[in-house]
Order: structure tokens, then sequence, then C-alpha cells
């Protein structure tokens, strides 16, 4: 019997350092909502990819349509089965331009910041993405099913500006924060 506290034991101990350490890109997988998730490389949009849940499919355009319905949505989302968490990419046109991301990015959420009569409330400040040139920032909404906590990045990738935007219900922020970020993180060009 001792054995096996001491084995359920050192189990939960694994977990834990599972959930305190975010290494997607690990054989062991992160734990999300307390279960073991693996990742893979995925391509996201076209000549980029990315490292994601394997717990993510595409959100079909027609469920796109009514979960965004601005015209302005981005130009692909991943999401998990019940569409909870939502992670979605635009790739700006050739022409666009960025001489400081950090004060773009800022710009945005400024203006975002303005629109607190629409119940939006800024998380924080404008950071840096280490190792990337890019920056991000969280924000709450609220929704129907309740309040929803947002992340926004826009990042240079060989010349090529990418937004990049997440969301989940506020109640996982705290679990997704981290796992989001690591996965920005891995966003490249892919190599033709």
């Amino acid at each position: 019997m001792d054995k096996k506290i001491f084995a359920d034991e050192a189990i939960l101990r694994q977990r834990k350092e599972m959930v305190e350490e975010v290494d997607i890109e690990s054989d062991d997988g992160v734990y999300l909502k307390g279960e073991r998730v693996s990742f893979e490389r995925v391509e996201m949009i076209e000549g980029y990819s990315i490292v994601l849940p394997n717990l993510f499919q595409i959100l079909s355009e027609e469920h796109a349509m009514i979960k965004y319905p601005s015209s302005h949505r981005p130009d692909v989302i991943f999401t998990t089965f019940d569409e909870t968490v939502n992670l979605g990419f635009t790739v700006f046109p050739g022409g666009s331009e960025i001489t400081d991301v950090y004060q773009t990015t800022h710009q945005v959420m400024e203006s975002l910041g303005e629109a607190k009569e629409a119940g939006v409330v800024l998380v924080g400040t404008c950071s840096m993405l280490e190792e990337l040139e890019g920056c991000w920032f969280a924000y709450r909404t609220n929704a129907i099913d309740g309040a929803i906590y947002n992340m926004l990045l826009t990042l240079v990738v060989e010349g090529m500006v990418l937004q990049s935007s997440f969301n989940c219900l506020l109640r996982d922020a705290g679990e997704w924060n981290p796992v989001v970020l690591e996965m920005w993180r891995t966003i490249e060009r892919i190599k033709k």
C-alpha cells in the first residue's frame, strides 16, 4: 500500500511540475484542464507555421461568421471542439510596414482602452515577446456566456506583419496565457 501512495505522490508532483513549466515542444506535452495535451507543428496560414495543441481544429467559415460577425475577423481561426478557446491569424498585405512594433501595438491597445462603454477592460500593459520581433497585450470583454480573456499579438516575421488574436473564458486565462505565449514563440516562416 505504501508503495502505491508513493507512486501516486510522484505522479501528482510530476503533473504539478508540468503545469508550472510550459514546454509545448517536449514529448510529454502540457497539462490543460487536468488533461495531458500534446502539440504539433502545423501550417497556420500560407507560408507560416506554429506549434499548436493537437486538440485544435480550424473553425468552419459558417461558425466563424457567427462568432466573429465583423468582416475584419482573422483570416484563419483555430479552436477547440467546444469553440471556447480560439486562436486567429491574419497576415497583412505586403505593403504593410511597421517601424516600431511596440508603438504600433500600444496604439491598438490605447484604441481598445477607449472602448470602455463597450465593456473592454485592459489587463496590464504591452509586453515584448522575447526572441521575436513581436509585442502583445491582454484585455477582457463580456459575452453571453461570461467574461472573455483576450490576447492580441503584432509580430514581424521576415518583413511580413502578422497579427494573432487569442480568446478563452476568463476563468481559464491563467492556464492558457503561458501556453499561448509559448505557441506564439514558435511562429516561423516555412522554408521552401
